[in-house]
């Protein structure tokens, strides 16, 4: 038997040579924590856990943290007890040399792991192209570089300044990336890896990913990216269709295809004109609004002082107004200061009935539409007037919003608490809705609307009882107010006429503060409810504080605002990722929505497949715009030797009020269901366009307008410029006897690209003469039919030929599904 020192001898033998990293270790079993500079989980060969820490001196050891100790893996090597040489003893003695092969080999990972790991680079798998540009990039690592199993992540050291992240995974290193541009270019990531323990991280890999833009309509409709620089002829046509009203069609294509071409044409778009042609253009459309003016203007006379008062545009019906906007959307030289003005009349609609035939209000009329248009004194050349200023002046100098929603009757009198309409309008409708489009978070409640109808009291109009708005100035009712009134009941100069408006749409009796004094709490739910003695007196900017406070303290005004213009020209489903940017440059810009146009103009929402063709366009955006893509004119003449007229802008009003759109006089409040249009919670796409009578209205009275338009040209060609039916051919002699070319031609000035089956009716009933009918069945059919080789005809033959089909391929494209989606 071995005696006790023997054995004592042999273990440490065991230990000093044959395990060296046991002999290296320190004596203790333990020691402190803040004795680790830092420690990585790691498992050993057998799959188990444990903790590999480098201690202050840079030695590495094995082991596990046992509270405020880190304890070193003593016990994993068995302590030998060797009473005999025995079978049992031999099997402890193999564990034993296994701990000791398992204890070193987890020493050597230890000690082998470095402070500054070796890592494979990442790499870019192929960016993935989608209708969005560039879609996705999944930034992968190799097996080796990810190090499975040993505490690895993978980072992103820099975001690219020209694309967002998102989705991103560290254990996976995948991302999605969506540049901010989906113009062509490149986006430079940088990953790297990092250990978990001690966050020490890898030479960084720089990943450089191009992508480009080559799809049509191919944007992201969720996304207000900027779209590709340079358009294709049908983006560059559907833009300038839609957006600038069919304005110089040619010419848009040509400045969309250019570098740069989307900017330049949106530039385009929303420049601004004071030529004097474009002045030429705006006298010729109060002409023409004349011709429906009040009976007042025909019984005084064109001439003499009394005119003065009752001609240019002073006193309108609702027909000259209609007259007066439908001129300048068709001829105007600044159609997008129309197209905003036609989007803001359903923004505050009002019924101008209330104002037409019979009173001294119908001045409210032209009053209303240059706040609409911009086109007030005030406006100094501004293509469009900002939110907040519209607002406010709906407060006051367009007395038509005031009667149209009873403000007048809005006043303290006894226990009566003044009217709510225009103060409710005012929120629901004007300036924020009642919840948010994106969070449904409440924008207002009803004691807010009862709060600010107190603000808006003494608001009245110009014909008030009391006469102290009239702004005409008839001696017979003012005499004090024109020291110039002579014995004839008029004034004997003219210096003083009309008498310049004074502070008289507001009065000051009718406000609640002379009888309650105290502040109003407005918004008292939201952070920035506050007290205040609120006033909107829109003659004196200086006391107007309640529009500015609406527009720039709630938040959801501009939200609001942002939503609506982008739902009305983009698509219906609104984002915060859209929302937020707007909303946050809108108010910045003081409510002047042109950069909010811009951005949503240039964006890839507005290419996007699902915002083209995704509303239904109005009657009068599916006229003026094809009208005028195809230089097709609206006139009013007489012709020779008879007493009726050719009156092509009633035609077209009644193409546009028949059809369900009747500007001017809207159903309600709301307004119509145009695109983007809400109505509480529900946001329509123009559908109420859709039903079958007003459809049916609609394409006859486009038919007749083809009609009259032929009358025109056969007997006044002078009034339209010698226009015929042949100058809407292709330039090119040799396409001009080409059914089809023909069809391509007007089709791509209409930013429409026609099925096969619709390309093969068109030829069919371009190159067909039907002769004579019969019954079959008891349907009417053609019986005799002549197929036309236009090649063939004389010059006589061709002239009748394209008098003959031309209209009737207008009115079919009109009625065409795709031309009256935008």
């Amino acid at each position: 038997m071995q005696s006790k020192p023997f054995r004592v001898a042999v273990i440490l033998w065991i230990v000093l040579f044959a395990s060296p990293c046991w002999a290296a270790r320190k004596s203790s079993a333990s020691v402190d924590i803040d004795q680790i500079s830092f420690q990585i989980q790691l498992t050993d060969s057998q799959g188990k856990p444990f903790i590999c820490a480098q201690m202050n001196d840079g030695k590495w050891w094995a082991g596990e943290i046992k509270g405020s100790k880190f304890r070193i893996f003593k016990k994993q090597i068995p302590t030998y007890k060797a009473k005999a040489k025995t079978a049992k003893t031999e099997k402890k003695m193999k564990a034993f040399k296994a701990a000791i092969r398992r204890a070193n080999k987890t020493q050597r990972d230890c000690a082998a792991f470095g402070a500054n790991p070796e890592a494979i680079k990442p790499v870019a798998n192929p960016a993935a192209f989608t209708g969005s540009g560039i879609d996705a990039v999944a930034i992968t690592m190799s097996g080796d570089s990810k190090l499975s199993g040993i505490g690895y992540t993978c980072v992103l050291i820099t975001p690219p300044n020209n694309a967002t992240v998102s989705n991103f995974s560290e254990q996976q290193c995948n991302a999605l990336v969506k540049p901010t541009s989906h113009r062509s270019g490149d986006v430079v990531l940088q990953f790297a890896i990092r250990r978990l323990t001690d966050n020490v991280q890898s030479d960084p890999a720089t990943i450089t990913v191009s992508y480009s833009q080559d799809g049509e309509l191919s944007g992201d409709y969720h996304s207000l990216a900027r779209y590709k620089s340079s358009l294709t002829e049908l983006e560059a046509a559907r833009l300038a269709r839609w957006y600038g009203l069919g304005k110089d069609m040619e010419l848009a294509m040509q400045i969309g295809q250019g570098e740069n071409g989307l900017d330049a044409l949106v530039d385009h778009l929303l420049s601004g004109d004071d030529s004097p042609e474009c002045a030429a253009v705006e006298a010729q459309a109060q002409v023409i609004a004349d011709t429906q003016r009040h009976s007042w203007g025909a019984w005084f006379g064109p001439t003499g002082q009394q005119a003065v008062y009752y001609t240019g545009n002073l006193y309108w019906s609702t027909a000259g107004f209609q007259n007066y906007l439908l001129h300048m959307m068709r001829y105007g030289c600044e159609p997008t200061r129309e197209r905003a003005a036609h989007y803001l009349l359903n923004h505050f609609p009002v019924n101008l009935d209330l104002f037409s035939w019979g009173s001294s209000r119908e001045h409210y009329l032209k009053d209303y539409l240059d706040i609409i248009r911009s086109r007030g004194a005030h406006d100094q050349g501004k293509l469009f007037n900002s939110f907040e200023y519209t607002v406010s002046k709906q407060h006051g100098e367009a007395g038509s919003m005031l009667v149209y929603l009873n403000n007048r009757f809005n006043y303290r009198n006894g226990n009566q608490f003044g009217n709510e309409d225009y103060s409710r309008e005012t929120l629901e409708l004007f300036t924020l809705g009642p919840r948010d489009a994106v969070t449904d978070a409440e924008n207002y409640n009803e004691d807010n609307v009862f709060q600010l109808g107190f603000a808006l009291m003494g608001y009245t109009e110009a014909d008030d009882p009391d006469g102290r708005g009239f702004e005409m100035m008839n001696c017979s009712y003012h005499p004090v107010w024109n020291p110039n009134c002579g014995t004839n009941g008029w004034p004997t100069t003219l210096s003083n006429v009309p008498v310049p408006k004074t502070n008289n749409l507001f009065d000051d009796l009718r406000w609640n503060n002379p009888q309650n004094p105290d502040p109003s709490y407005l918004f008292q739910q939201f952070p920035f409810g506050r007290y205040d003695v609120f006033k909107a007196n829109t003659f004196d900017a200086g006391e107007d504080n309640v529009t500015p406070y609406l527009m720039y303290s709630h938040p959801g005004v501009a939200r609001y605002i942002a939503g609506r213009l982008f739902t009305h020209l983009a698509g219906l489903e609104l984002t915060e990722e859209i929302v937020a940017p707007l909303a946050a440059m809108l108010s910045a810009a003081q409510f002047d929505p042109i950069g909010v146009l811009k951005e949503i103009l240039s964006s890839s929402s507005y290419f996007s497949p699902e915002a083209s063709g995704d509303c239904i366009a109005d009657p009068l955006e599916v006229t003026v715009s094809m009208l005028r893509a195809l230089d097709l004119p609206i006139v009013r003449v007489q012709p020779p030797g008879v007493t009726w007229y050719y009156d092509l802008y009633w035609r077209v009003r009644q193409i546009t009020n028949t059809g369900g759109f009747f500007y001017g006089r809207p159903d309600s409040i709301f307004g119509w269901r145009s695109c983007g249009k809400r109505t509480g919670s529900k946001v329509h796409n123009g559908e109420m366009f859709v039903s079958a009578q007003p459809l049916l209205e609609r394409q006859r009275h486009f038919a007749w307008y083809l009609n009259d338009l032929n009358g025109v040209i056969d007997s006044v060609p002078s009034s339209v410029n010698n226009m015929n039916w042949q100058t809407l051919l292709p330039a090119e002699p040799a396409l001009q006897r080409n059914p089809e070319a023909i069809i391509n031609h007007l089709a791509r000035k209409l930013a429409l690209v026609l099925t096969p089956e619709e390309m093969e009716y068109l030829v069919e009933y371009m190159t067909t003469l039907v002769f004579t009918t019969k019954i079959e069945q008891g349907q009417t059919v053609p019986d005799l039919t002549l197929v036309v080789n236009w090649n063939d005809l004389s010059e006589l033959q061709f002239g009748r030929i394209v008098k003959l089909k031309i209209p009737g391929v207008l009115e079919i494209l009109h009625q065409l599904t795709d031309n009256n989606f935008r």
